[in-house]
Protein backbone atom coordinates (compact mmCIF):
# COMPACT_ATOMS: atom_id res chain seq x y z
CA UNK A 1 0.00 0.00 0.00
CA UNK A 2 2.52 2.56 1.24
CA UNK A 3 4.92 1.57 -2.45
CA UNK A 4 1.74 2.36 -4.13
CA UNK A 5 0.72 5.59 -2.44
CA UNK A 6 4.21 6.46 -2.68
CA UNK A 7 4.10 6.29 -6.53
CA UNK A 8 0.64 7.69 -7.21
CA UNK A 9 2.28 10.83 -5.29
CA UNK A 10 5.50 10.80 -7.83
CA UNK A 11 3.05 10.90 -10.30
CA UNK A 12 0.72 13.86 -8.93
CA UNK A 13 4.18 16.09 -8.12
CA UNK A 14 5.41 16.46 -11.70
CA UNK A 15 3.09 18.24 -13.20
CA UNK A 16 2.49 20.48 -9.80
CA UNK A 17 5.93 20.94 -10.16
CA UNK A 18 5.71 22.05 -14.08
CA UNK A 19 2.92 24.26 -12.71
CA UNK A 20 5.29 25.88 -10.22
CA UNK A 21 8.30 26.04 -12.53
CA UNK A 22 5.45 28.25 -15.11
CA UNK A 23 4.98 30.49 -12.54
CA UNK A 24 8.39 31.13 -11.59
CA UNK A 25 9.13 31.86 -15.27
CA UNK A 26 5.94 34.10 -15.45
CA UNK A 27 6.95 36.13 -12.21
CA UNK A 28 10.15 36.79 -14.04
CA UNK A 29 8.73 37.73 -17.35
CA UNK A 30 6.17 40.35 -15.31
CA UNK A 31 9.14 41.61 -13.76
CA UNK A 32 10.96 42.41 -17.21
CA UNK A 33 7.68 43.94 -18.77
CA UNK A 34 6.55 47.92 -18.64
CA UNK A 35 3.70 47.07 -15.90
CA UNK A 36 2.39 50.47 -13.72
CA UNK A 37 3.28 49.89 -10.09
CA UNK A 38 -0.69 49.38 -9.32
CA UNK A 39 -1.08 46.26 -11.89
CA UNK A 40 2.32 45.06 -11.25
CA UNK A 41 1.46 44.51 -7.26
CA UNK A 42 -2.07 42.97 -8.21
CA UNK A 43 -0.06 40.43 -10.55
CA UNK A 44 2.49 39.84 -7.13
CA UNK A 45 -0.25 38.94 -5.00
CA UNK A 46 -1.77 36.87 -7.20
CA UNK A 47 1.26 34.81 -8.63
CA UNK A 48 2.19 34.51 -4.39
CA UNK A 49 -1.02 33.11 -3.52
CA UNK A 50 -0.92 30.65 -6.42
CA UNK A 51 2.51 29.65 -5.03
CA UNK A 52 1.50 29.30 -1.58
CA UNK A 53 -1.63 27.50 -2.69
CA UNK A 54 0.86 25.17 -5.14
CA UNK A 55 3.24 25.02 -2.17
CA UNK A 56 0.45 23.79 0.48
CA UNK A 57 -0.58 21.10 -2.47
CA UNK A 58 3.07 20.19 -2.60
CA UNK A 59 3.36 19.37 1.12
CA UNK A 60 -0.46 17.88 1.58
CA UNK A 61 1.14 15.52 -1.27
CA UNK A 62 4.24 14.52 0.97
CA UNK A 63 2.27 14.08 3.64
CA UNK A 64 -0.30 11.50 1.97
CA UNK A 65 2.83 9.76 1.13
CA UNK A 66 4.40 9.63 4.39
CA UNK A 67 1.24 8.86 6.44
CA UNK A 68 1.74 5.12 7.27
CA UNK A 69 5.52 5.82 8.31
CA UNK A 70 5.04 5.94 12.61
CA UNK A 71 8.20 8.99 13.17
CA UNK A 72 5.86 11.71 12.77
CA UNK A 73 7.01 14.28 15.28
CA UNK A 74 4.24 16.73 17.23
CA UNK A 75 4.96 19.91 16.57
CA UNK A 76 3.16 23.19 18.34
CA UNK A 77 1.07 25.40 15.81
CA UNK A 78 -0.99 28.39 15.63
CA UNK A 79 -4.33 27.20 14.95
CA UNK A 80 -5.63 30.87 13.61
CA UNK A 81 -2.68 30.34 10.87
CA UNK A 82 -3.46 27.26 10.16
CA UNK A 83 -7.24 27.94 9.56
CA UNK A 84 -6.52 30.80 7.63
CA UNK A 85 -3.97 28.81 5.35
CA UNK A 86 -7.01 26.20 4.47
CA UNK A 87 -9.18 29.24 3.66
CA UNK A 88 -7.06 30.84 1.72
CA UNK A 89 -6.73 27.36 -0.30
CA UNK A 90 -10.37 26.91 -0.33
CA UNK A 91 -11.22 31.02 -1.38
CA UNK A 92 -12.68 30.45 -4.58
CA UNK A 93 -14.71 26.92 -4.01
CA UNK A 94 -16.16 29.06 -0.67
CA UNK A 95 -16.62 32.29 -2.98
CA UNK A 96 -18.86 30.06 -5.24
CA UNK A 97 -21.42 28.77 -3.13
CA UNK A 98 -21.69 31.90 -1.23
CA UNK A 99 -20.04 30.52 1.88
CA UNK A 100 -19.40 33.26 4.14
CA UNK A 101 -16.87 32.21 7.15
CA UNK A 102 -16.35 33.49 10.45
CA UNK A 103 -13.25 32.26 12.36
CA UNK A 104 -13.51 33.19 15.73
CA UNK A 105 -10.26 31.58 17.56
CA UNK A 106 -7.51 33.48 19.34
CA UNK A 107 -4.56 34.81 17.55
CA UNK A 108 -2.27 33.43 19.77
CA UNK A 109 -3.97 29.99 20.68
CA UNK A 110 -1.32 27.25 19.65
CA UNK A 111 -1.32 23.61 20.06
CA UNK A 112 0.81 20.37 19.99
CA UNK A 113 -0.03 18.06 17.39
CA UNK A 114 0.37 17.26 14.14
CA UNK A 115 -0.46 20.15 11.64
CA UNK A 116 -1.12 18.90 8.46
CA UNK A 117 -3.08 16.58 9.42
CA UNK A 118 -4.90 19.37 11.24
CA UNK A 119 -5.54 21.34 7.67
CA UNK A 120 -6.54 17.69 6.19
CA UNK A 121 -9.36 17.47 8.49
CA UNK A 122 -10.48 20.98 7.83
CA UNK A 123 -10.51 20.48 4.45
CA UNK A 124 -12.99 17.19 4.19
Amino acid sequence: MGEMIATLTHQWKQPLTAMMLSVGTLKNKFKSMDIDDKDMKYIETHVAKIERIMSEQNQMLSDFRDFFHPEKQKELFNIEASIGSVLEMLEGSIKAQGIQVLVDVPSELEIMGYERDFKTLLTK
